[in-house]
């Protein structure tokens, strides 16, 4: 079964800001950004130029800029070779989600549907991280009931 073919809450929103920021989910590297009016991009951690880490790049003009060549990327993963302006190149790039302030992603080519979790009695109240020291592939009943001593809480205000 492929995880990525579900919606996974990455990174707090908050903790997205104008640099590319690397995540690790599945076993795979994937960059997020933020472009310059606030669209968001999540693409595979690796130009498909040379290979090298996106995550090293910067924003300039609302695109993804690779720091080896220069090539560029925008959110729906569209390169752009500043040598070769005719060549078309993208690169992999993932469904993403702003919502509950958090980044969430998928696969590209799924079709699960984002959760709903806009009920009348909902509240937004806060988003929670919580780190675990184990694969859940190990150990998916994992949650706080448990009361595992190697989980790390935090709350974001």
């Amino acid at each position: 079964m492929n995880t990525l073919q579900y919606w996974h809450p990455v990174i707090q929103s908050k903790k997205l800001g104008r640099k590319p920021v690397c995540i690790k989910l599945c076993g795979q590297e994937i960059v997020l950004f933020r472009g310059e009016q606030n669209s968001i991009g999540a693409l595979k951690n690796s130009c498909p130029h040379r290979g090298m880490r996106l995550s090293e790049g910067w924003i300039k003009d609302n695109r993804l800029v690779c720091p080896y060549h220069g090539w560029s990327y925008d959110c729906d993963g569209k390169g752009f070779s500043p040598s070769t302006p005719q060549l078309h190149v993208c690169a992999q790039r993932f469904d993403i989600v702003e919502r509950y302030g958090a980044i969430w992603i998928k696969s590209f080519d799924s079709q699960a549907e984002f959760p709903q979790l806009d009920f009348s009695s909902y509240e937004y109240i806060c988003t929670l991280e919580h780190h675990v020291d184990a694969p859940l592939g190990v150990d998916k009943y994992l949650s706080m009931e448990h009361g595992a001593p190697y989980l790390k809480i935090s709350c974001a205000s």
